[in-house]
């Protein structure tokens, strides 16, 4: 019997609806061109109003990403044979072919911590706190099920909102390194990126007040957002950047006027987020010392196939 599937590919500003079935090769994509940029968090919810009402898989892919040939076969196939997956992504291969990412984590103040490294190491799927949304598969009915990215966060940390999500309702997100893509990696926005250095910073701290636990909330509040401040303060005035201090200013009365609102997305049980938070002790810490710690836990993440 034939089996098709649907599967969506999505940026901002265009959509790309493939239909291909598992049992041929052949694909059909359709395009469909907004005339606003919605960013990637609305503009991708909007996107899969068209695929396909069958569809039981999206694809988001970022414009500046080429997949290998077999990127969907392998990853839906994985999926399939693992229901408890809700969310999985191939190996992320920097452009230049220098680097590797596999997804990420986050620290203990809900800074997010790339697995990036020099060539895979890995052989097996690894269970990871979030995939990127550069080439990220997702199970449709469950992206409908959690309504989508939050469109208030425009653009990044998005998947880390929603993998966090994935996570809470009890399925997994895993890289798996049996596939990869190619990925330019700001090949849309070049230069001083001020915009995605304040939604990078705003959207961080709506996710830790959202889903890290209580304790971890309390103390970023309270000693790590003042100091963050205070750091950026003296940045703005040593390298005379002006903007830096603007921004963050922003950032903290958008927190402000959004507080009540993150504290009702906020969950009780968040325990099956712990074993992927990096524990870190100093707020001014690196992310080289939570990748340093990665390795200490990776055979722990390892994915059993179930």
């Amino acid at each position: 019997m034939k089996i098709s599937r649907s599967y969506l590919l999505t940026t901002a500003l265009q959509t790309t609806v493939a239909s291909t079935s598992r049992l041929s090769t052949a694909i059909w994509l359709r395009s469909f061109v907004f005339n606003h940029n919605y960013g990637f968090a609305l503009g991708n919810n909007l996107a899969t109003k068209f695929a396909s009402r069958d569809s039981e898989y999206l694809l988001f892919l970022n414009p500046d990403a080429v997949l290998d040939p077999d990127y969907v076969e392998v990853i839906v196939n994985f999926m399939e044979e693992n229901r408890g997956v809700g969310a999985a992504q191939g190996v992320q291969v920097f452009m230049d072919g220098s680097f590797v990412s596999l997804g990420g984590y986050v620290d203990s103040y809900g800074r997010g911590v790339e697995l990036i490294l020099k060539s895979v190491t890995q052989r097996l799927p690894i269970m990871v706190l979030w995939a990127s949304g550069s080439a990220m598969m997702v199970r449709r009915m469950l992206f409908d099920e959690l309504g989508g990215f939050s469109p208030d966060f425009f653009i990044y940390h998005d998947e880390i909102d929603l993998c966090s999500r994935v996570w809470l309702r009890k399925y997994a997100v895993v890289s798996i390194p049996f596939t990869r893509y190619r990925h330019l990696r700001g090949g849309i926005v070049r230069g001083v990126n001020w915009i995605g250095w304040y939604f990078a910073n705003r959207n961080r701290w709506s996710t830790t007040i959202r889903y890290m636990p209580l304790k971890n909330v309390l103390f970023s509040l309270l000693i790590a957002l003042p100091l963050e401040f205070i750091i950026n303060a003296i940045k703005s005035i040593k390298r005379r950047e002006r903007l830096r201090i603007l921004l963050h200013t922003r950032i903290l009365m958008f927190l402000a006027r959004k507080f009540s609102s993150n504290l009702r997305r906020r969950v009780s049980d968040t325990s099956s987020l712990m074993k992927l938070i990096i524990d870190i002790k100093s707020p001014v810490s690196k992310e080289q010392e939570a990748l340093a710690r990665i390795p200490h836990i990776i055979e722990k993440l390892i994915w059993l196939s179930t």
